[in-house]
């Protein structure tokens, strides 16, 4: 982990440390929590256990549906990618402490052999070699409750300028056919690759029949634009210290205070 991440997540702890009372404006809002890996099972589970003692945890379908805690934060467990741990070790972990994830997944990466999977690794995701889930694992998944989107054929990232229209278009299509037959549901979530988007690729993803898409623009679910546009915030396999000071939206009020400071020195 570099020097400028190390340091950002002290501040987000001390904001956590002398912020704690400061989410009572927030009870009755949803969360979702962006994991990729479930390599470090423990400490998934730590953190899972740790944010049990103060927050709610729900699907996205209770937060569809209004089926929410008014007195608490609530929050939703997503995975993105695909790998095969969340079977091996995020399956039982689901189970134990009645966790729905929402799990979207690049439909070329289900399914491929262990030397397919660590080249889609690194020349598509960027990062390091774990196997994918095969078809049956994923609907074993989506049996105990998880529920299934879209994540882009090939991992792309969509607001690459060298992209033309029709492939972006070819590329969302493709991988939505696959899933919704191989699952056979209707797909109807999406997760923009890294997180990134822009209106002209909203537009894009309106066109292929999804009715939520999800940024990584870190925020509460209630606060999002619009449906195409819902936030998340990513918090991977840091601690549970960094997930709960994650969870209660440090990152977004360290973020927004350097805005102002930054703001301060320009008027200087």
């Amino acid at each position: 982990m570099s020097f400028k991440s190390n340091i950002r997540h002290l501040l987000i702890l001390i904001f956590l440390l002398i912020g704690r009372n400061s989410n009572y404006g927030s009870k009755g809002k949803t969360r979702v929590l962006v994991f990729h890996h479930l390599d470090k099972p423990t400490r998934f589970e730590k953190i899972i256990t740790s944010l049990k003692k103060n927050y709610n945890f729900i699907s996205f379908e209770d937060f569809v549906s209004g089926n929410i805690c008014k007195d608490k934060i609530n929050l939703i467990v997503a995975f993105d990618d695909g790998y095969k741990s969340w079977f091996d070790f995020g399956a039982k972990i689901f189970k134990k402490h009645r966790i729905q994830p929402m799990l979207f997944v690049n439909s070329d990466f289900i399914g491929l052999a262990s030397e397919d999977a660590y080249e889609y690794c690194q020349k598509h995701i960027n990062t390091w070699q774990e196997e994918s889930l095969t078809w049956v694992q994923l609907q074993e998944l989506k049996k105990a409750g998880c529920t299934i989107g879209g994540h882009c054929l090939e991992h792309t990232d969509l607001t690459d300028r060298n992209l033309k229209q029709p492939e972006i278009f070819k590329l969302l299509q493709k991988d939505r056919k696959k899933i919704s037959e191989k699952l056979d549901q209707d797909t109807n979530i999406f997760a923009y690759p890294f997180g990134r988007w822009n209106e002209s690729i909203v537009g894009e993803v309106s066109t292929t029949d999804y009715r939520y898409a999800f940024t990584s623009d870190s925020g509460y679910l209630d606060d999002s634009d619009s449906e195409l546009t819902l936030k998340r915030t990513n918090v991977g396999m840091r601690s549970s210290f960094i997930a709960q000071a994650y969870a209660a939206g440090c990152a977004e009020r360290l973020t927004s205070d350097v805005a102002k400071l930054r703001a301060i020195v320009d008027i200087f």
